[in-house]
């Protein structure tokens, strides 16, 4: 399993062609058989959201974009509420030169609709009407933390940041990578509220650099070969 580097590590805060993705492939596969991937992070902007359980998508993407490294630039256009990097893909090693996007919202999550729309605007321009699957990176109260999973179509699950998303983008067409960060006791919508804006602890941040973040870079790199078994629920 794959292991964030060091660079990508000290990254971190802390320290649609979606009918076709079950599509396999063979090695030193060719450009036009692999999937161009628009990989966006959803959460709060600022400071003072960085290291919340409910940007741990930012947390990740910016894992990615440091892994990706000096093969990646930053794109700058109008009407992107947000960072967006272009560049190789490293998510395939036995592949040809193969770009990649990565898109990290600085909407608030319960707006994050709009800004996803536009990036993704924003690759199809690039890629292709049609040539895009595009890959939301979000937090899971529904999994435990450590646990990942990737699913197209399907319900929300109550997230307000995928409501936003589907309000705008049809949930068939993107895929929804969703990482556990457990939830709390209490139901109550204050509790959830101050659950998913408080700081991860330390044992926690560890899981996610050790574990779920080789997990979504394997995700990806399957994603990318058209060869994820993807769920709808």
């Amino acid at each position: 399993m794959r292991s964030p580097t060091r660079e990508a590590q000290n990254s971190a805060p802390f320290r649609c062609h979606a009918d076709s993705l079950g599509m396999a492939s063979t090695p030193r596969t060719a450009p036009s058989k692999l999937r161009n991937l628009l990989v966006c992070s959803i959460g709060n902007p600022g400071p003072q959201y960085a290291s919340t359980r409910h940007s741990v998508g930012h947390i990740i993407l910016n894992m990615l974009v440091a892994e990706h490294g000096r093969s990646l630039r930053k794109v700058v256009s109008r009407g992107l509420n947000g960072e967006l990097h272009l560049g190789q893909s490293v998510l395939n090693q036995n592949t040809v030169e193969h770009e990649i996007a990565f898109f990290k919202s600085i909407s608030y999550m319960n707006t994050s609709g709009p800004a996803v729309l536009n990036a993704l605007h924003w690759s199809q321009r690039h890629f292709g009407v049609g040539q895009v699957t595009l890959v939301v990176l979000h937090d899971e109260m529904s999994l435990p933390v450590g646990k990942i999973s990737a699913r197209i179509g399907g319900s929300t699950r109550g997230h307000n940041g995928l409501k936003s998303i589907v309000s705008r983008i049809p949930a068939k067409d993107f895929v929804k990578l969703s990482i556990g960060i457990d939830r709390p006791v209490s139901h109550d919508p204050n509790d959830v509220a101050e659950y998913v804006l408080s700081k991860i602890p330390k044992h926690d941040l560890q899981i996610f650099y050790d574990e779920v973040y080789p997990k979504v870079f394997e995700r990806l790199a399957e994603i990318e070969l058209g060869a994820a078994k993807l769920t709808g629920r």
